[in-house]
């Protein structure tokens, strides 16, 4: 009767994947800007609070150049961190990429190409990348469970599969990674066996030169789309800036035209949460959220900055990684942070912004 606790402890025991020797050299794409003394002065207070609630980094860019950097004295800019739920943010190009050539319908049902779905015939694919496809949410099993060197669940593609509903399809927003590993099985089939990550390094990263220091993946190969990877602020501003300039790189078109819409489209069980992306809007239903490794307002006021910018998204991770997204003030700014759940984004933000 003991034998499934043990299993449980020896895994908690097991040493933690870490990626954070693999040194990204800084990148060179960025141009340098000087701001106003007025912007200086709220970057200035906005890395003071960051500052006081454990962050090591904060990058703000206001259309291509640099206009502020900050750094932890102790911290080196060029080593990888672990973006923990911030990695969510890119399951939105995956399907925008996949869209685009035809290989994947967002509004299908996921069951057409993945019949073994135990959640169903009504799922779909954008409700996968919305977090409403009431698949059941396992945290320990798909979360914990791959953070660590030992792992009990080889395949966890096929373990979230296997998950029955929790709730009716579209019915109710629910954050966990059941979601995008149903979703990464789905890439999978749809694309004869090339997983997610590879579609993003081919699609996406390369043409951004993209380096990120490694991936968690399951002991059979599959990538986490949830939770896996390490990577730069400034490298994590690249992606914010595609989606900030709607797909456009350098003048370059690599995400199909009107990503940055459909990307921060929400859904009616959560218009805060829109594919794989956090959205400036107000929370009605908070049932959820008390479950968040982080505090999201729920005052019934926008949840990044209540005094405007309905356009702003964000990716967030555990520990306060974050890429926020302003495009009606041309911004992209990246925080990453060792973590304290006292940080509140519309504090950062409403110092940040005029």
């Amino acid at each position: 009767m003991h034998r499934p606790v043990l299993l449980l402890t020896l895994a908690a025991c097991s040493p933690r994947i870490d990626f954070g020797d693999q040194a990204i050299p800084l990148t060179e794409v960025w141009g340098q800007a000087t701001p106003s003394d007025e912007a200086l002065a709220r970057y200035q207070s906005a890395a003071d609070y960051a500052e006081e609630h454990r962050a090591v980094e904060m990058l703000v860019l206001h259309g291509s150049d640099v206009v502020f950097e900050w750094t932890r004295e102790d911290y080196d800019p060029t080593t990888p961190r672990h973006l923990f739920s911030g990695t969510k943010s890119f399951g939105c190009a995956v399907g925008e990429v996949l869209g685009a050539q035809d290989r994947l319908d967002l509004d299908a049902p996921v069951a057409d190409a993945l019949p073994s779905l135990a959640a169903g015939r009504d799922v779909t694919a954008r409700q996968l990348l919305q977090f409403t496809s009431g698949v059941a949410q396992d945290k320990r099993a798909l979360t914990k469970d791959g953070l660590r060197e030992e792992q009990r669940i080889d395949d966890k593609y096929a373990y979230a599969v296997g998950l029955d509903a929790a709730w009716p399809a579209g019915s109710h927003f629910e954050y966990g990674s059941s979601h995008l590993s149903v979703f990464g099985a789905l890439v999978e089939e749809v694309t004869d066996g090339e997983d997610a990550v590879a579609v993003l390094d081919a699609e996406v990263f390369a043409p951004l030169d993209f380096r990120y220091g490694g991936w968690h993946r399951d002991p059979d190969g599959h990538p986490m789309l949830a939770y896996g990877a390490w990577t730069t602020a400034h490298e994590w501003a690249k992606y914010g800036v595609l989606l900030r300039d709607d797909g456009l790189w350098q003048g370059q078109r690599v995400l199909p035209e009107g990503v940055r819409e459909r990307c921060t489209s929400g859904s009616v069980a959560n218009p805060a949460y829109g594919h794989t992306l956090w959205l400036n809007q107000p929370i009605e239903d908070t049932s959820t959220l008390a479950k968040l490794p982080w505090t999201i307002a729920t005052d019934g006021e926008p949840i990044l900055h209540p005094g405007g910018y309905p356009d702003a998204f964000a990716a967030a991770g555990f520990g306060d990684q974050r890429l926020y997204v302003f495009p009606s003030e041309d911004l992209v700014v990246v925080l990453l942070s060792d973590g304290s759940l006292r940080f509140r984004d519309r504090e950062f933000a409403t110092r940040l912004l005029p």
